[in-house]
């Protein structure tokens, strides 16, 4: 059975103001439970997510990215590129949330450890170009995500 959108908003403020230690640890389960949704159920869910951020502050949901991209990436490659599969859906799903997020989406990704943030950014372009059209996903990401990414429109 899918959360309604109060409980989803509830869990990502709660997960924002957690210790990182215990955000983390919540956030490994919470991407167990997403990889382990058929696609459609994972598209929904984060397609909600999306919306139920607004209580959270800027700075707490750089922090709340940085551990759940943490957590993502303790999975295999190929397992986390089908994530960001369903993640660039729900991306052209919600094109303004991209262009809104993308500066703490970078902040987010600049804490992270090396290897993390190679494995990650690999995964997002794989996802991107497995697209029929990964065009259509790069002419919405805002100059400073395709400048991280080392891509061109």
């Amino acid at each position: 059975m899918l959360a309604n959108d109060e409980d989803i908003e509830r869990l990502l403020f709660i997960m924002a103001n957690l210790p990182e230690f215990l955000r983390l640890s919540l956030a490994r389960r919470k991407v167990k439970e997403l990889i382990s949704m058929a696609e459609t159920e994972r598209l929904e869910i984060i397609s909600r997510a999306f919306n139920c951020t607004s209580l959270i502050e800027p700075n707490k949901m750089v922090e709340l990215l940085g551990s759940w991209i943490r957590a993502m990436c303790e999975v295999e490659s190929s397992v986390l590129t089908q994530l960001m599969v369903t993640y660039c859906k729900a991306f052209l799903i919600d094109k303004n949330f991209i262009r809104k997020y993308s500066e703490r989406f970078l902040n987010a990704y600049y804490l992270l450890q090396k290897e993390d943030q190679e494995k990650i950014m690999i995964c997002v372009k794989e996802a991107i170009f497995l697209r029929p059209h990964p065009n259509e996903a790069i002419k919405l990401l805002p100059r400073k995500l395709k400048l991280a990414m080392q891509i061109s429109s």
